[in-house]
């Protein structure tokens, strides 16, 4: 059988092969105890109903933006000419996270969370939640469409003609290319805009909610160029460790892939991410405070 690539697959395929021509990637897995994250949670969660529960995903999200705010140079695009030997980084103002979500019969696509740096736990996952509604009522090959588009006209003002001539030709000669539902608008408040899916800051994929059971690590993960990291949360495994007093005892560990652009970041660069983990994770008061529990 042969299955041609629909749009998103496309969109997928293009940014991804992007990224591995021009980016050096680094990985590093740093291993989240979040036993006493998952502690506070439970408590939290245990006399109130489901409505009112504030889920996993949204507070170590929560967690990680604590992070990349102490390591702000994670938060930032790369401008680099290998013709030149001449580059520049950006380091942005706002925390804007692209998030990979899954939607209809598996396919996927990358939400732009806007501004997540001064944003609670509960707007947080208020936010996932509106989008998630708002894909449901989307033609999502007709935003995808139009936001492919856009790039293509990009490509073709930066120059870039040969690009720009074989996207367009491949829009409209490709097997897989795009037929769109005119009877759907993608204008309406309550459908997602291509604005909504334009490039953030910084990625985030949380690969362990697509299967919980899963005991490994991701090991290398794509940077979407001009964007300098990405980071790759794990489900929750149970595994043994050895404390400060050499005792072993069980512990629920997340593993956290960071994927750094070796242009800008060194690993010494991320070690105040790490740090910053390594300490909120360990702090009741702070994650009580700061998950607004």
């Amino acid at each position: 059988m042969t299955e041609y690539f629909d749009i998103s697959r496309k969109i997928i395929a293009n940014m991804t092969s992007e990224g591995w021509k021009t980016v050096p990637h680094v990985c590093l897995v740093y291993d989240a105890n979040v036993s006493l994250l998952m502690d506070v949670l439970r408590r939290y969660h245990r006399d109130r109903a489901s409505a009112g529960k504030v889920s996993f995903n949204s507070a170590i999200l929560r967690i990680l933006i604590e992070g990349i705010k102490a390591c702000p140079r994670m938060n930032g695009h790369i401008r680099f000419s290998p013709w030149l030997v001449s580059g520049k980084v950006t380091t942005l103002e706002h925390i804007d996270i692209s998030l990979p979500i899954t939607y209809g019969d598996g396919k996927m696509t990358t939400i732009n969370l806007p501004h997540m740096e001064d944003k609670s736990v509960h707007e947080i996952q208020a936010m996932i939640a509106a989008f998630r509604a708002r894909i449901e009522n989307t033609d999502m090959d007709r935003v995808l469409y139009r936001t492919g588009l856009e790039d293509t006209f990009s490509e073709l003002r930066k120059g870039k003609l040969p690009k720009a001539i074989g996207r367009l030709l491949g829009a409209k000669l490709d097997p897989g290319r795009v037929r769109i539902d005119r009877r759907k608008s993608a204008g309406s408040e309550d459908r997602l805009r291509p604005d909504n899916i334009k490039q953030g800051s910084i990625t985030v994929s949380n690969m362990g909610s697509l299967y919980k059971q899963w005991e490994g690590s991701c090991t290398i993960l794509e940077i979407i160029p001009p964007q300098l990291c990405a980071l790759a949360i794990g489900a929750v495994q149970k595994r043994a460790v050895v404390d400060e007093a050499d005792n072993i005892r069980a512990a629920e560990i997340v593993p956290i892939t960071i994927a750094f652009d070796h242009r800008a970041l060194d690993t010494a660069d991320l070690i105040p991410f790490m740090q910053t983990l390594d300490s909120v994770l360990q702090d009741r008061a702070w994650l009580e405070r700061a998950l607004s529990l």
